[in-house]
């Protein structure tokens, strides 16, 4: 069992100073000090000179400060990103199904058909996750190229070999193309606003994702992250009523990047401690949203995401949940799966169009499912781990030179 200190200390993340308990408790029983046993902050001269002198400080004062601590990963995180990218390609499937070769059991394509609201989930776990990983390294020098290029390469790399394959089989067969969307080469390649969109449909979230990461990094650049989501909420909101969600890279949905936002910023500061209101207020409005019934109203939906989102990573930082590694791994694919399906479905309903309706559901879910999670293990997780390694030598060397 835990002695108390330590657990609060570690329920807040701060490994640092386990470390140096842990590395105290070494040098006392090597007879080498004579350490006060209930006060890690108490240190010997010869630790002292080694490792430098803390500042004496409460549990309380570490767990405010502890913006400055290494961050623990979350593996709920990830789980919950599996789960949003499943639930879109179920939507997706359902969807061409029911299209191609008939109509499904209601008990099925009643909660398949809500499968979109696996976008909604996912940006709420990307506003958390970019505040979450982001906040503590604001300081380190580097950052601002740091960041742009790991959230560059963390879209791109992955994305541009299936759009440009996506886009040439557009011109090789425009008839796969008439009735899905209207592309350009512009937009697929770089993911910006223009006349036409991408030809992978999907990423049209990719483009809301860019422009969050392009507010993010001026608002933790600046300091202002809590001023920045306000100012952000008020423009999103303004140019959903004024455009009337015309405008392809802010709307009202990008309130939910600022919902993740500001959960990350609870947890990591410790506020609303509230955990059952919390739980009862994100399960009230996502029952108030399926009573709406309108994909206009998502946004409610991800702010009750947002209130259960808060107990839960709470609950894995305190020991409390755990994930199995076969939804971790769903989640680690979870990007390669969301990026591959919608072809994929395409493909194969239409291959499928004679079998019956439940048959083709299942191939065209257990298909795309499988080629995501073959495309993250070959391709993406191996160009990540080289572009990393890439640019942190491009980095080393710039500091040497």
């Amino acid at each position: 069992m835990l002695h108390a200190r330590e657990f609060w200390i570690r329920r807040a993340g701060l490994d640092r100073v386990l470390a140096r308990r842990r590395a105290l408790l070494r040098e006392k029983r090597a007879g080498r000090t004579n350490v006060v046993e209930r006060n890690p902050c108490l240190i010997s001269a010869e630790f002292r000179e080694k490792y430098g002198k803390p500042e004496r400080r409460t549990v309380r004062d570490w767990i405010d400060g502890m913006a400055s601590a290494p961050q623990a990963r979350l593996n709920s995180l990830q789980v919950g990103r599996g789960i949003a990218a499943f639930a879109v390609l179920l939507h997706h499937a359902e969807q061409s199904v029911v299209r191609f070769s008939g109509d499904l059991p209601a008990i099925i394509s009643v909660p398949f058909s809500h499968g979109y609201l696996g976008v909604d989930f996912f940006f709420v776990l990307s506003g958390f996750i970019i505040y979450y990983v982001s906040h503590a390294r604001v300081d380190e020098p580097g950052w601002p190229r740091s960041y742009v290029e790991s959230r560059l390469t963390r879209v791109f790399l992955p994305y541009l070999p299936v759009s440009i394959a996506v886009a040439f089989s557009y011109m090789s067969l425009p008839s796969m193309a008439s009735g899905e969307n209207d592309w350009d080469w512009f937009s697929t390649l770089t993911l910006l606003p223009s006349q036409g969109g991408p030809a992978l449909s999907p990423a049209w979230t990719l483009q809301h994702e860019l422009a969050f990461y392009a507010v993010a990094f001026v608002c933790l650049y600046y300091r202002k992250v809590l001023l920045g989501c306000i100012i952000g909420g008020i423009v999103a909101v303004s140019f959903d009523l004024l455009m009337r969600g015309t405008y392809k890279a802010f709307s009202m949905i990008d309130l939910e990047f600022i919902f993740g936002i500001f959960v990350a910023w609870c947890f990591i500061n410790g506020k609303l401690r509230y955990t059952v209101p919390l739980i009862l207020a994100g399960l009230a409005l996502c029952a108030a949203f399926f009573v709406l019934d309108s994909r206009s109203w998502t946004v409610i939906f991800g702010l009750g995401v947002a209130c259960l989102l808060l107990p839960i990573v709470r609950a894995e930082s305190s020991g409390r949940l755990q994930s199995g590694a076969p939804l971790i791994l769903l989640g680690n694919a979870s990007y390669a799966i969301y990026l591959l399906h919608h072809p994929m479905v395409s493909v194969l309903v239409r291959a499928l169009r004679n079998a019956p309706p439940l048959a083709s559901l299942v191939i065209t879910v257990a298909v795309p499912l499988g080629a995501g999670i073959a495309y993250h293990l070959m391709f993406e997780q191996r160009a990540l781990d080289l572009s990393r390694d890439w640019l942190r030598k491009k980095s080393r060397v710039a500091e040497t030179s």
